[in-house]
């Protein structure tokens, strides 16, 4: 329903994402009662964003809206990180966390368990070697459920 506006936007922002090195971590635009709400989750590639870098896309998005009049009606853009506990869904996401404690929950067992808290020890091109106690395991990433990563170690 909202493809059209999304491109939109996505093509409005595209040279200030690059311009503060920024990927777009998700992206939604749904009704709240009769509301329109943008969402849009923004992050470094090493993490972290900060609040001036919220508050100059969401004054983007909001000019762009305005001035095409693209939504029709009331809407609300909220802009923000996607935070610490994120979850780990690619490639790069386990690139970034390497070094760090993550838990991977499986889709089938892996080593006896559905579940191994470990550290990143390296990313392949299809899986992730996490190191658990004194071993190292491999996970397919098709195999990975969920995994998050572990904060405050």
């Amino acid at each position: 329903m909202f493809e059209d506006v999304k491109k939109r936007i996505e093509d409005e922002i595209a040279e200030d994402l690059k311009f503060y090195n920024l990927e777009i971590f998700d992206f939604s635009i749904h009704f709240r009662n009769r509301t329109a709400a943008i969402s849009l989750l923004l992050d470094h590639e090493e993490g972290g964003i900060n609040l001036d870098e919220c508050m100059h896309f969401n004054k983007k998005i909001s000019n762009l809206i305005e001035k095409e009049g693209l939504l029709g009606g009331e809407y609300t853009v909220e802009v923000s990180s996607p935070g610490l506990d994120r979850p780990l869904q690619t490639q790069k996401d386990f690139v970034r966390v390497r070094g760090k404690g993550v838990k991977v929950h499986l889709k089938r067992m892996i080593e006896g368990k559905l579940e191994h808290d470990g550290v990143v020890q390296e990313v392949g091109q299809d899986h992730v070697v996490v190191a658990i106690a004194k071993k190292t395991i491999i996970i397919p990433f098709g195999v990975i459920q969920k995994a998050v990563l572990i904060i405050g170690e």
